[in-house]
Formats: structure tokens, C-alpha cells, sequence
């Protein structure tokens, strides 16, 4: 599969430098191939020689760079177009699978450009809002024209991210693309761990301004713009004591009127213009206050350096301070934009020590967290259903299928058949190493393995299945239908709705097609396989099994567990014999049974759920050496199943489909090193015997009692088994592997949604 290519949009390099370097990071963690698109020939803050160095870290890192005449006015129209047909080409010739694009003009721009491209319907568009252009207090006229340039935007936009909690309010009131969101996320992140790495040197600092040591500093970071409002504090430094200096790190057009203005107020030898700097943490350090004047901002950067500094802060009463500051817990928020409000600001905060910090949730760590879950959502671009006539209660392939799925990024939830009750669709969430899946139960009383005797509830669950497909067709774009009795029904759907199919054979039904109703079934099920999208088999040996069938794409899954360490252990005075799955005929559970309560060098540890539920209730209680534990967990099967010392997966090898099992319990014992018992002739036998991991038995009752007395005579040698297990399941069988293969399938599958 050819790798996803994302392209990053903004006016300015600046902005990429100092803000989107993390974002390119995430990126290309999750694989892949970047380009940056801005306007490299104006708007530029740094240098020359630091935009030539920074060209050739992005081209040192694979990053591809492209020229776009953004313009930042508004009323330059020809600039305008020149940038959307510049766009729209470039989206068409590259054919991006995600777009994150930041700035307002450029974003606009970007945005109407991907609405009349070809990857309008292939390309996941984001937008971050740095702080809208329009916000309380401001010019009614700008506010109504912005705000509707905005909403014009959203209609194109996937994904929203504001960086405030009063842009995040107003964005969750605009429409936008089919299924996109308003997302909340406070800022670019801030690097704590670098910026307690670094010290200042305040003495060092008034030394190259040529200013006494015992100076008052204060400081402001941003580019010298009306908006950033450094005029007030020039107007408010005539009147404060003249030990108080004023610092502003940044370069920008209001340059010379600055100095101008310093010069009518006689204070030109307490202002300090320090241009463009790279070492703005340790100048904050070196100061005494941070102030911050802003007109308008989004949640500013410069900001939370200054507040994981500890330095007291004096910033303007607009959206993002106010999330940021506490008014006299962390800083002053100045009420009115007077010189007079801001000298008495200032003059308090010099005063009190109000340094204290409250940045943990504005960190690096905790923003990345959030902007890669978007990543990872428009990475997967779809949502898959599962589909289980069961109530995946447990269902361990299931289990591990869509957390698997979900850990890369996917959306996935499963809808499962619970029999125990009649009961309309719940929501459920159930949690897997640590990741939540949500499962949605349909109550249809009836009982396993009793075959036509469940034909009525059957039906009803294919009639909820098929309208649920039909009806939430908009909330879903692949459906993985596991088994014949979802399959069909999934298939019928996709007809209508449109949708991939992805059909995952746990058991194919169709092996002994004798009679007309096992022939019309296997030509149903050959048809699902011939038409779904990708079909997934769980051995090699099942390529025979669907002989005949022409499968779209092929996938070869085990069913074998996530890895759990399991060290050796020798065995105590009576050898532990675990069984846990379904209660059912042709599994030699009665005589298996049977045969442990006579022994007293055996324990029965059983557990699971079906037809012989009260049976094993009964039994277990009867004898001290089996033990029933009903219906548990994955995990707790996996717990204990390192416990006991030997495992079973015995099937009756006259069902054809059991002669292409692939039974749980193999490739857990695999993983776990537990010696098998396991019938000759049925699916995985011959991987036990080839490789000496157990006994192969005939399925009976002397056969199963024969059987294991030959593999407890082999007790010394378990320990070698145990390892040569291990050994087969890392290096063929582990889930590390079959993960691969299921994302790389589902990769394939919606390349082209």
C-alpha cells in the first residue's frame, strides 16, 4: 500500500517553526509523507540566513516544501486566486489523504480549493483556529464579517480545533462537513521538561543592555503589530519609576513607530527592542514580569513559557488569557486598556509575588495526546461495525480484532446477539488492555448449539441486523460480519447501502454439503465470499477449504492471543487440566469429565458458558477434583490457564468443519507453553504432533484417558515443550504478526473510501 501523505497549510513559516514542528512529528510517527505549504517570499519575522536553515531541516527530514502566494489582506483579491488555483492544483497533483491547515486567509483559501479538487471526497480536512477574528468587544462589522467567514469554512472542514474556550463555544454552533466535529484543545503544547532545563542570567542580561543590575525587567514576546498592543505599555512606562525597564522580543511593522513613540515620552533608554531571539526562555528568566497586552488571541504560546517561568504575569482581560490567567492567583488581568490601568497592573504585580503555575494542562504531553487521537481518527477515515451472533461476552477474536483496530486509529463498535433475554438494543462498553470497546446487545432469547430449534429468534436478529444497516448506514463505512449468520444478511445490506464488506469465517458451515439445504448454504456463504471486499480465514489449511470461492482479498488471521508472559512451572501432586470455552456436544466434555473424577492425580479446572452449564454446576460440586467457574473473562481464561499444567482442544474430527479448526486453545497453549491434548486428524493436530507439544488422541473416552497417561509419562520432558511452544507462536503464530496483517488488510480496504 503506498503510504498517506499529509499536507500542512499556513501563511507563514514562522508560524510552522515556532508552532506545527510537533504536528509534522505525530505525523509522521503514524507514517506519513509530509509537505508544507506557505508563502516563503513575504511575512517573514526571521531572518534570511534562519529561513534558509530551517528549508534545510524540513528538506533533511523528507519534508517536502511548496511555494503558495498566501496574502494576509484581505482586499489583495489577485493574490487571492492566484493562491486558491495554486492550491487546487497542487491538492490534485499530490492527492493528499489529510490536510491540517492554520492561519484564517490561508485556511480559507485551502479550504474552498479542496471543495472544487478530486480529493474532496478521499482527504480528511483539519482547520486550527489560532483565535478567531472575531471575539467579544470587537468591531460589531469585522465581528459579523469573520464570524461568517468562519462558518463559510466549516461546511469544507472534517475536524475544527479550537485552542479557547470562547472559540470552542462559537465553532460548536457552526454546520460543518457530513459527520465533522468541533474539537477542543488547549493550545500548540509547551516543552516543560526543556524549558526547566534552561537558566537565566539576569546580570548577564542587563549587562548587554548596558542597565544597572538592579533594574525591574519587563517583558513582552510577539511580533510589533497593532495588535499585540505594545503601544499601551510604552504610554504606561513614562509614568512608573525609572528603574522599570520594558523588553519586547519580536520584529514587525509598528518597528519604528515604537521607538518614535518612546522618544516623544522620553523614555527611548528603557525601551529595549530585541529583535527576533532564539533564547527567549532564558531572557524570560532573567526578567522580573511577563506582559502580555494582546487585542487578540487564541491561547498564546508565549504566554505559558512565561507562566512555566513562575513569572508574574499582567495580561489584557480578552479570551485565552482568561483561561490561562487567574486574576491575583497567577497574574493581573488588566479590566480596561488605559495606560493609567496598566501602570497600576504592573505596579501591583511588581509588588506581590503572584508566580504561582497552573500549566500542567497546557504541556507538550498532554496537547499530543489529544492531536494524535484526530490524527489517528482521520488516519482511519472510516468506521467499522462488527457484527457476532453472540454476545461477545466473552468472544476473545472479536476482543482482540477491534481493540487491535482501535489501538491504529480505527473507529470501531460491535453489535452481538445476547440469548439469555428479550431485551431492545443496549450499549455497552467493555475494556480491553486498557481500551474501550462499545458493544451493543440485542436480547433474543433462545440457546446455544440447539440448531433449528432457534430458527424463530435467528430470524428476528437477521430482520434487526438488516434494519439497523439500513437505518444507520450514515453512522458506519465497513462492516465486519463474522460468521455465515451475520454474513448474509451484511452482504444483502451492502447492496443498498454501499458499504465495504469485510467477512470473517470463525467457521465455515459448508463443508459437508450432502443434502439441498447444506448445498443452498454453502452457495449463500461461497457468494458472500465472492462478493464481500476481503475475506479473512484463520489457517492456510482453509485456502482448501473454500476451494471454488474467488475472494476479492485473501487474509490469513490465527487465532491466536496478544502476548502474556508465562514462565515455567512445575507441576504439584496433581496435574491441573484446564478447559474453558463453550459447553457443547462433540468436545468429549461429559467424558473427559467422566474420566478426571475417577483419577486422583487430576484436576478438571472448567469454565465457560451453554448447553451443559447446570451440568458442570451439579458435577462440580459432587467431586473435589473438578472445578466449574461459569462464564468468565478473556483475561481471567488467560490467568487461569497459566495456572493449570495441561490444556485441552478436542473436537469430534467426523464434523467436517472441525478438520479446519483453529481452536483458541491451541494457540493459547502455544503462547502460555502448556502441554495439548488434541484429537488426530482435526484442525492444528499436525503442528502438536510433528513438533512433539502434546498427545493426538482418538476422540473417545478410553481414547482421552490413554492419552493422557502417555503425556503425564513425559512429565520431565514438559519443560522442553513448553519452550519449543513459546518459540512457534513468537516467531509464527503471535499476535504481533496477524495485527499487522489486519491493518494492512483494512488499509487496502479503504483506500479507496
Amino acid at each position: 500500500m503506498k503510504n498517506n501523505k499529509a499536507l500542512i497549510t499556513t501563511t507563514t513559516p514562522y508560524m510552522i517553526k515556532q508552532f506545527l514542528m510537533n504536528d509534522i512529528k505525530l505525523l509522521k510517527e503514524l507514517g506519513y509523507k509530509i509537505e508544507v505549504a506557505t508563502n516563503w517570499q513575504t511575512f517573514n519575522v526571521i531572518s534570511d540566513e534562519e529561513l534558509i536553515k530551517f528549508k534545510n531541516e524540513l528538506e533533511s527530514n523528507d519534508i517536502r516544501i511548496n511555494q503558495i502566494d498566501f496574502e494576509r489582506n484581505m482586499m489583495k483579491l489577485r493574490y487571492h486566486l492566484k493562491s486558491y488555483k495554486q492550491m487546487k492544483q497542487l491538492m490534485n497533483k499530490e492527492k493528499y489523504n489529510l490536510i491540517h491547515t492554520h492561519t484564517p486567509i490561508s485556511s480559507l483559501i485551502t479550504r474552498i480549493a479542496f471543495k472544487k479538487s478530486k480529493i474532496y471526497d478521499q482527504c480528511r480536512m483539519i482547520y486550527t483556529a489560532h483565535g478567531f477574528h472575531f471575539f467579544k468587544g470587537n468591531n460589531p462589522l469585522k465581528n459579523f464579517l469573520f464570524r461568517n467567514i468562519e462558518k463559510y469554512g466549516a461546511k469544507y472542514t472534517d475536524t475544527l480545533i479550537t485552542i479557547n474556550k470562547e472559540d470552542y463555544e462559537a465553532a460548536k454552533k457552526f454546520k460543518m462537513r457530513k459527520d465533522g466535529a468541533v474539537e477542543y484543545i488547549p493550545g500548540v503544547g509547551i516543552d516543560i521538561d526543556k524549558i526547566n532545563s534552561i537558566e537565566g542570567n539576569k546580570e548577564k542580561l542587563c549587562k548587554e543592555l548596558s542597565i544597572p543590575e538592579d533594574s525591574i525587567l519587563l517583558l513582552s514576546v510577539g511580533e510589533l503589530n497593532d495588535n499585540k498592543n505594545h503601544k499601551i505599555v510604552i504610554e504606561s512606562l513614562a509614568s512608573l519609576p525609572e528603574n522599570i525597564h520594558y523588553l519586547i522580543c519580536g520584529v514587525g511593522p509598528l518597528k519604528e513607530q515604537h521607538i518614535k513613540l518612546s522618544k516623544e515620552l522620553n523614555v527611548e533608554n528603557r525601551l529595549h527592542l530585541l529583535g527576533y531571539r532564539n533564547n527567549i526562555i532564558e531572557i524570560m528568566k532573567s526578567c522580573d514580569v511577563f506582559i502580555f497586552p494582546s487585542k487578540r488571541e487564541g491561547l498564546s504560546v508565549a504566554l505559558m513559557e512565561a507562566m512555566a517561568c513562575e513569572l508574574p504575569c499582567v495580561v489584557s482581560k480578552i479570551r485565552g488569557n482568561v483561561d490561562l490567567i487567574k486574576d491575583k492567583v497567577n497574574g493581573i488581568i488588566v479590566e480596561n486598556n488605559t495606560s493609567v490601568c496598566w501602570k497600576k497592573s504592573i505596579m501591583k504585580n511588581i509588588r506581590i509575588d503572584l508566580s504561582k503555575s497552573e500549566i500542567e494542562n497546557y504541556t507538550i504531553e498532554t496537547v499530543s495526546k489529544k492531536i494524535l487521537k484526530i490524527y489517528k481518527e482521520a488516519n482511519s477515515k472510516k468506521k467499522i461495525i462488527f457484527l457476532r451472533s453472540n454476545p461477545v461476552n466473552p468472544d476473545s477474536r472479536v476482543e482482540k480484532e477491534a481493540s487491535t483496530l482501535i489501538q491504529n486509529g480505527f473507529e470501531v463498535e460491535v453489535i452481538g446477539w445476547d440469548r439469555e433475554k428479550n431485551y431492545k438494543l443496549k450499549k455497552n462498553i467493555m475494556t480491553i488492555d486498557g481500551i474501550n470497546i462499545i458493544v451493543n446487545r440485542r436480547g433474543f432469547k433462545a440457546s446455544f448449539g440447539e440448531g433449528l430449534k432457534n430458527i424463530i429468534p435467528f430470524l428476528k436478529f437477521q430482520v434487526f441486523l438488516f434494519t439497523w444497516l439500513i437505518t444507520n448506514k450514515k453512522q458506519y463505512q465497513v462492516i465486519h460480519a463474522c460468521d455465515f449468520d451475520t454474513g448474509f444478511t451484511s452482504l444483502l445490506s451492502t447492496f443498498f447501502t454501499r458499504k465495504k464488506l469485510v467477512f470473517d469465517v470463525f467457521d465455515y458451515l459448508s463443508t459437508d454439503a450432502n443434502n439441498f439445504f447444506s448445498r443452498l448454504i454453502k452457495k449463500l456463504e461461497d457468494s458472500i465470499i465472492n462478493n464481500a471486499n476481503a475475506t479473512i480465514i484463520c489457517t492456510e489449511d482453509r485456502i482448501n477449504q473454500i476451494k471454488g470461492t474467488k475472494p476479492k482479498k485473501l487474509a490469513i488471521i490465527h487465532n491466536t492471543p496478544k502476548y502474556v508472559n508465562s514462565t515455567f512451572k512445575e507441576p504439584n501432586n496433581k496435574i491441573k487440566i484446564a478447559y474453558i470455552g463453550i459447553l457443547q456436544d462433540f468436545r468429549l466434555l461429559k467424558e473427559m469429565t467422566s474420566v478426571i473424577a475417577k483419577r486422583s492425580d487430576c484436576e478438571l479446572h472448567i469454565g465457560g458458558f451453554g448447553k451443559y452449564e447446570e451440568y458442570f454446576k451439579n458435577i462440580s460440586s459432587e467431586y473435589d477434583n473438578i472445578y466449574y467457574y461459569g462464564k468468565i473473562s478473556y483475561q481471567s481464561t488467560i490467568k487461569l490457564e497459566k495456572e493449570c499444567d495441561i490444556m485441552t482442544a478436542i473436537y469430534d474430527p467426523k464434523i467436517g468443519n472441525h478438520i479446519y479448526a483453529a481452536p483458541n486453545k491451541f494457540y493459547e497453549a502455544l503462547m502460555l507453553g502448556k502441554p495439548l491434548i488434541m484429537v488426530k486428524g482435526t484442525g492444528m493436530s499436525t503442528v502438536v504432533k510433528e513438533n512433539n507439544l502434546g498427545v493426538c488422541i482418538d476422540f473417545s473416552k478410553e481414547g482421552f484417558n490413554d492419552g493422557l497417561d502417555e503425556l503425564i509419562k513425559q512429565k520431565d520432558n514438559w519443560q522442553k515443550i513448553s519452550t519449543s511452544m513459546k518459540e512457534i507462536y513468537i516467531y509464527k503464530y503471535s499476535w504481533d504478526i496477524m495485527s499487522k496483517r489486519l491493518i494492512n488488510l483494512y488499509n487496502e480496504v479503504l483506500e479507496d473510501v
